[in-house]
């Protein structure tokens, strides 16, 4: 197969196995977050453990089949390359709270956007990011195919 179409297919299946995860991750932060009122950083890293086991688990059996290293290794490679992530995620979730969490937005329609929806929607935006990051770490870095 090319190359150029083997990595865009294994993109797509990473793609479609963070999607999953990131659901885990949305579904486990807003919980946290809006039903038990954990403070919204505390979310993010209880919400990352959930994203975490989720996406490492489909990534292997998914899209990576080969590691460039024993298990192990493996493992905590996937861990800090997460958890470089998580401080992306940590600190667009913190800063858009900071910029907008105060002060509530008007819509074009002039209906108001509760300031509780923006960690929300950092976390997703934030989403986007990481899972673009992760593929391209795990990628170069972590796994030989």
């Amino acid at each position: 197969m090319n190359p150029k179409k083997a990595l865009f297919i294994q993109f797509v299946k990473y793609g479609i196995t963070a999607g999953i995860a990131t659901l885990f991750d949305w579904a486990s932060y807003y919980i946290f977050y809006e039903k038990m009122g954990i403070n919204e950083l505390v979310s993010v890293v209880l919400s990352f453990v959930v994203w975490f086991v989720v996406n490492y688990i489909l990534s292997v059996l998914f899209v990576f089949k080969k590691s460039k290293h024993k298990k192990g290794k493996e493992v905590a490679l996937v861990l800090i390359t997460s958890i470089t992530a998580l401080g992306v995620n940590i600190l667009c979730v913190w800063l858009f709270a900071m910029m907008f969490g105060a002060i509530p937005l008007i819509a074009e329609n002039s209906l108001v956007i509760e300031h509780n929806l923006i960690p929300l929607f950092a976390k997703i935006v934030s989403s986007g990011i990481c899972m673009v990051y992760n593929f391209i770490l795990r990628k170069v870095f972590i796994f030989a195919d």
